[in-house]
């Protein structure tokens, strides 16, 4: 092998070294930040299902509508349960199986070899977020446009009591202002 050859590879292990540090320090930190955002994706669910499932709220859904939001709610459940299954594989945080520092460390180790698959989880966690957020704004949407023609349909309805009012206003339109006569 050349010296080129040599520096690289010490380059490429002394990189990965690093990172194996740094995830080792920030192990606890991070699954701790990842148990959060999922006990926080959890509640999001929930309240995603109960306003979704609400017809005082969101109203009667179409069967296409309810096939939707039961797709993202399915969805965002395995998710939950795959993240889930990841953080109790690597049980960095249950206290109850971690009595000696080795067994720490082989679970920081653990969540080293498992980090981006928490990472993937993560990123599809937020796409369902997405869905989530998307799928209320058009329900809302569609309640708005709702609203809109029924008030349109009111004012159609009143259109000739309007005709009245704007027949007696137009002559007022043209006529000079006080101010504008005195000058």
């Amino acid at each position: 092998m050349d010296s080129a050859t040599v520096a690289l590879v010490i380059w490429l292990a002394s990189t990965y070294l690093i990172q194996w540090v740094h995830s080792m320090r920030c192990a606890r930190k991070h699954m701790v930040a990842v148990q959060t955002e999922l006990s926080n994706f959890s509640v999001l669910l929930c309240t995603f299902h109960d306003i979704v499932s609400n017809p005082d709220l969101m109203g009667t859904h179409t069967e296409k509508e309810a096939k939707v939001w039961l797709r993202i709610e399915d969805k965002g459940r395995n998710l939950e349960m795959q993240l889930n299954t990841l953080l109790e594989d690597v049980g960095l945080l249950d206290k109850t199986i971690m009595h000696a520092p080795w067994q720490h460390q082989m679970a920081k180790h653990r969540w080293y070899l498992r980090k981006l698959d928490a990472e993937r989880l993560q990123a599809r966690i937020d796409r369902v977020k997405a869905a989530m957020i998307a799928f209320l704004n058009l329900m809302v949407h569609e309640g708005a446009v709702q609203e809109l023609e029924d008030v349109w349909k009111k004012m159609a309805y009143s259109s000739s009591r309007r005709s009245v009012i704007q027949r007696r206003t137009k002559p007022l339109r043209g006529t000079p202002r006080r101010n504008d006569r005195q000058m």
